[in-house]
């Protein structure tokens, strides 16, 4: 594998480099929002019985849609194999932006009661399916794209796109809050992030509109080396490099999830003048 000069790249590596960027910046802005608002979505969603039991049913919510990651990347991989990169590329960002703004326009459990409730969980797993499938893609697509070059370089833009997309959101939550009145965020301030991801998915699907599919899925094509159960054999022959990737994989998400994400949300929800430390913790976490 020959070396990168990383200060020698063309305009369209730039191009590919941003597109990767806004993507992830767009997946994880969109789903790390609904962790940040919580507390909001505890109250405008779920019976107002009990605010802790609001509260431990945001957070079920919101673990149901990491369960369903693997879902998206197993689904869109198959389409991936079978239709091309990227088509799979257009959809992740579709698939995302469509359940942001679904939930930026959604009544609350006040005006159509538990209809409100189910249609929630139900955009919440489609992000989950969303960015379960865009994270895969985008590796697959960029590692193919410079199979003969540093790809771990390029891919490495990804991680940078999401840290960037949870700062982005962490501080779009602090200043909703901080310059606006609690009255104004508990009716339209919590909506303004979801809907603004229209804007982010315009300009990624913008960047996307130029890119071209892999050589490597042309020459998968021209060899018709299609499994009818991709997945199916994935299992059979690489159990033990299944495992490995998975339990990586675990200890990473788990340090994110509970260092940058539960804790400092928790962490606000015992009172809302903890948000702007919570979110600065994020912050500053996501830059490291």
């Amino acid at each position: 594998m020959s070396k990168l000069d990383k200060t020698s790249m063309s305009k369209a590596d730039k191009k590919l480099i941003i597109t990767s960027i806004i993507g992830s910046m767009l997946e994880y802005f969109d789903f790390m929002t609904f962790v940040f608002i919580a507390p909001i979505l505890a109250e405008l969603f779920f019976p107002k019985n009990s605010y802790v039991l609001g509260i431990i049913a945001t957070y079920i919510t919101i673990t149901i849609s990491y369960f369903f990651r693997p879902v998206g990347g197993i689904i869109l991989g198959y389409l991936g194999d079978k239709y091309g990169r990227l088509i799979i590329f257009y959809l992740s960002l579709l698939l995302m932006a469509a359940p942001s703004l679904g939930m930026g326009l959604l009544p609350t459990f006040s005006q159509i009661g538990y209809t409100a409730t189910i249609l929630l969980i139900i955009l919440r797993i489609l992000q989950g399916i969303s960015i379960g499938a865009e994270v895969p893609a985008s590796v697959t697509y960029i590692a193919e794209k410079y199979n003969h070059k540093n790809y771990f370089f390029y891919c490495s833009w990804l991680t940078f796109g999401s840290n960037i997309g949870i700062v982005f959101a962490s501080q779009v939550v602090r200043y909703l809050s901080n310059y606006t009145s609690h009255s104004f965020m508990y009716t339209y301030g919590w909506r303004i992030p979801f809907l603004s991801s229209g804007l982010l998915a315009l300009i990624g699907f913008y960047l996307r509109k130029t890119a071209r599919e892999t050589s490597e899925f042309k020459k998968m094509q021209t060899m018709k080396a299609q499994n009818l159960l991709p997945a199916k054999e994935l299992w059979y022959n690489n159990i033990p490099k299944i495992l490995c990737g998975i339990s990586i994989c675990m200890i990473v998400s788990l340090s994110t999830s509970v260092f940058l994400i539960f804790l400092p949300s928790m962490f606000a929800n015992l009172s809302p003048q903890n948000l702007n430390i919570s979110t600065n913790i994020t912050s500053l976490g996501s830059l490291v």
